[in-house]
């Protein structure tokens, strides 16, 4: 909207009239930003909003003759919000800085916009720590963390509408277990031959990273009674004495590695 409008009542009479000033038939009162000149012939609105639109009435009166002088404000190229709505999904790394932009294509008038976050175990709600908002547009994170991972909505609101933008924020990071266990040596583990054996290699990252199992730094042989389950986690059933060995799951990404040992001792 305009950032100034004035109205102007310009009467010829002598003498020379009173002038009141009338917006939708309550008189007009002098604020910060409403004025009046000194002989009341003007009128003027900084700020413009939309309560200011309506009738405006200028009423005059020399005492011979009363008159009135009407005018409307009205505002034209009304826009409900559009958001541009690419991209769908920002991929970024852990400790790295990550920016989403709220990109407006249209919206007069000017749209208010609002920010929320949800993961995979909640609905939409307030951001999460160490994410900030700059000019409402610009959703910024400074040093992203996995708990930063999820689903970003933009939405963009005024009198004529809404228009909503979600994007999914991906937060990759190295391989590591879901208890800290890199290089440790957990054992020996002992078995009892003809029992079986589960050996756990619980790993996460982003992306997902390849495991692999060697036993005494070779690549395991697998068979009906050495193979993997679901879980990635190396099954021994039917232990033998030949089953004894140390075992290493290796788990990799282009982000790094890490391993895990177990040293078996079937007797």
């Amino acid at each position: 909207m305009y950032s100034k409008i004035n109205f102007t009542c310009d009467i010829d009479a002598y003498p020379p009239p009173h002038i009141t000033w009338y917006h939708n038939n309550t008189r007009i009162n002098t604020n910060d930003r409403i004025s009046i000149s000194d002989d009341n012939t003007i009128v003027s609105i900084r700020r413009v909003d939309f309560v200011d639109l309506g009738r405006y009435v200028c009423e005059a009166d020399n005492g011979f003759e009363n008159m009135s002088v009407i005018g409307n404000l009205a505002v034209h190229g009304l826009a409900k919000p559009l958001i541009s709505k690419e991209p769908s999904e920002i991929v970024t790394q852990q400790s790295k800085m990550a920016t989403i932009k709220c990109r407006l294509a249209r919206g007069n008038p000017e749209p208010r916009i609002t920010w929320q976050y949800k993961d995979d175990n909640s609905d939409f709600s307030s951001l999460p720590d160490g994410v900030s908002v700059t000019d409402n547009k610009f959703l910024i994170i400074s040093e992203v963390q996995k708990y930063h991972a999820g689903k970003y909505r933009c939405t963009a609101e005024n009198i004529i509408g809404s228009d909503l933008y979600d994007v999914e924020l991906i937060v990759q990071y190295p391989p590591e277990f879901n208890v800290s266990q890199e290089n440790h040596l957990e054992g020996p583990i002992e078995v009892r031959s003809g029992n079986a054996v589960q050996l756990s290699c619980n790993v996460s990252g982003v992306p997902p990273p390849i495991v692999t199992w060697t036993k005494d730094e070779l690549p395991v042989t697998y068979s009906s009674h050495v193979y993997l389950n679901n879980d990635s986690a190396l099954v021994l059933a039917n232990a033998t004495a030949y089953d004894s060995g140390a075992f290493r799951c290796n788990a990799s990404s282009a982000l790094g590695f890490v391993t895990k040992d177990f040293n078996i001792i079937v007797y």
